[in-house]
């Protein structure tokens, strides 16, 4: 998450009107989504899904402006980058990070083409829990909540859709929903990291291309690896190398897309592998498919 300190990066010639319901007024540039998917409506008296889609947006300014939102919205970066604005605050969201915009605000996203690609899950959920549980695990406000492990998010988001799909019991939808909000109050309630993890962090998300030793990290802040990986899982529920293989996963995703010119081995380096072969097993461990194949898809 990158804070931004001007506003005026939102100030621009309204988007076209979409909808409104009693306060709630919608303006959006839907027309130029590259890719967008919608499913919904499961209905549940306790939770239930209003909306739930899957979008792909690049080469255009995409802006979606918010008065008096009326559902509380979960957008998921899974890969790419893309602002948010609730009232006066903002920030740039990235890769593996959920952003909350709350309820009866002035909210706004904006998708600039200079930013590359941004794919991203989006979901409105309704009711007679979910503000309650909202309120229970201290998600009711304009949030961003980072996950060092994307796996765990975006196994969740598949499992959702295809019960979305399959036209599941609306049962089996709620109990995905309350999975839901109890793995954000998680990882919400974790986002308070020591000064030390934020200085690691902050050092492996700056070398993600060199070559990196966990140990030799371990002894640059001063603490056993042990240390440093109890650290890890108790904050981020991961370890450190698993972490630092995550961020080089999700780099190497957004250099297949973005880089086309660029051969499997350049992207391997800079990714920090020297063994593009290395490179490929991990890629195909963690997504499923080879870099070649994720390419062409």
């Amino acid at each position: 998450m990158k804070p931004l300190d001007d506003l005026k990066l939102f100030d621009r010639e309204e988007s076209p009107f979409l909808f409104q319901t009693g306060r709630a007024v919608v303006w959006e540039n839907i027309s130029i989504l590259q890719q967008y998917e919608r499913y919904g409506l499961s209905y549940d008296p306790a939770l239930f899904v209003n909306l739930f889609c899957h979008s792909y947006t690049s080469n255009h300014i995409y802006y979606q402006h918010r008065l008096h939102q009326l559902p509380v919205t979960f957008d998921y970066i899974i890969s790419g980058s893309c602002y948010f604005r609730s009232g006066k605050k903002a920030f740039l969201a990235e890769a593996g990070e959920m952003v909350i915009l709350p309820q009866d605000g002035d909210n706004a996203i904006l998708y600039l083409p200079s930013s590359g690609h941004c794919e991203r899950y989006g979901m409105l959920i309704d009711g007679t829990l979910f503000h309650t549980l909202l309120k229970f695990y201290h998600l009711d406000g304009f949030l961003n909540i980072p996950f060092a492990n994307p796996q765990v998010i975006l196994s969740y988001f598949e499992s959702l859709k295809t019960a979305l799909k399959d036209g599941s019991a609306s049962e089996y939808i709620a109990a995905l929903l309350f999975e839901f909000l109890c793995i954000l109050g998680k990882y919400h309630s974790h986002n308070a990291l020591p000064p030390l993890l934020v200085e690691i962090i902050s050092y492996l998300d700056a070398h993600l291309s060199d070559k990196i030793r966990i140990n030799a990290v371990a002894q640059r802040f001063h603490i056993s690896v042990q240390g440093l990986n109890d650290l890890f899982r108790k904050h981020m529920q991961t370890t450190a190398y698993q972490y630092l293989i995550s961020k080089r996963m999700t780099r190497a995703k957004e250099l297949l897309a973005r880089m086309e010119n660029f051969r499997i081995n350049e992207i391997a380096f800079l990714c920090g592998y020297e063994n593009p072969l290395h490179f490929s097993t991990e890629f195909r461990r963690y997504f499923g498919k080879s870099p070649r194949a994720f390419r062409k898809d």
